[in-house]
């Protein structure tokens, strides 16, 4: 049986244009014994083409936030994690006396907060989602309010199946590697390959039309590619039939598609 797949690249579109941060002055009073407040709106801009401090707002972007705020010495010094539901989900408020911080920010919809214990260094659990990162040095002097704009720091393969999937067939999982499930910061890209796995429950729409399957990974900085392989697996967990896909190209904030018939011939 011969398979038919293409693959080709969608951009997402993130803007990755630089938010102002906006140390806005709210009221001062200067002693060592003070503390200023600073406030932080989370989100993503609207486009990268308009001059705007409009934000998406966080709660369409991710379920998860964990944020790291850090001292001069590198030393975490606040850690917060907020949750989809919640009341003020991407906004946040802290107390904190005037200096020099490293704010680091992550958005993501994991089943756990992500590590950031290092300061240049993110790291996120299996299995991988849509994630966003932001990363700013803010010397505080008073009262100020910064504007968070996420940035997708992932990229994304789509695997669709265009023949219906057999009832027999109960899940699907893709085993790859050449992607990074860490984040450095002083690289701008993945700390280091990883073999990952994604694995998804075969909905009933599957069984009646074609069906789709996304996956995340963090591309290294020098190498831009994954190898992948697909199962699809019975009921009892035995695999029915799989498929190898070598070489494919990722890139961040980029989508790279697959497009096929899996367990059928292209009619």
């Amino acid at each position: 049986m011969r398979w038919h797949f293409f693959s080709f690249m969608v951009a997402l579109f993130l803007a990755v244009v630089s938010c102002n941060n906006p140390h806005g002055e709210m009221g001062v009073a200067d002693d060592e014994t003070t503390t200023y407040e600073l406030k932080l709106q989370m989100g993503m801009p609207h486009s990268q083409r308009k001059a705007s401090r409009a934000l998406v707002p966080a709660a369409r972007l991710c379920t998860h936030i964990d944020m790291g705020l850090y001292n001069r010495q590198g030393q975490l010094v606040q850690a917060h994690h907020q949750q989809a539901g919640e009341k003020g989900f991407g906004q946040l408020s802290l107390r904190l006396k005037k200096g020099d911080y490293s704010l680091r920010v992550v958005g993501h919809s994991g089943r756990e907060a992500v590590d950031l214990d290092r300061l240049n260094r993110v790291a996120f659990h299996a299995p991988m989602t849509d994630s966003y990162l932001y990363a700013d040095e803010i010397s505080l002097q008073r009262n100020a309010v910064v504007q968070v704009c996420l940035e997708r720091c992932v990229a994304c393969v789509q695997f669709v199946v265009k023949d219906k999937v057999p009832a027999s067939v109960a899940q699907f999982r893709f085993t790859y590697s050449g992607g990074a499930a860490s984040y450095d910061l002083l690289k701008h890209g993945g700390e280091r390959s990883a073999t990952l796995v994604a694995l998804f429950d075969v909905a009933d729409s599957a069984r009646r039309d074609s069906s789709m399957y996304a996956f995340y990974a963090i591309p290294l900085k020098r190498q831009r590619s994954l190898d992948v392989l697909v199962e699809a697996l019975g009921r009892d967990g035995k695999v029915v039939k799989k498929l190898h896909l070598a070489a494919v190209a990722i890139h961040p904030n980029v989508i790279t598609r697959f497009s096929g018939y899996f367990f059928a011939d292209e009619p």
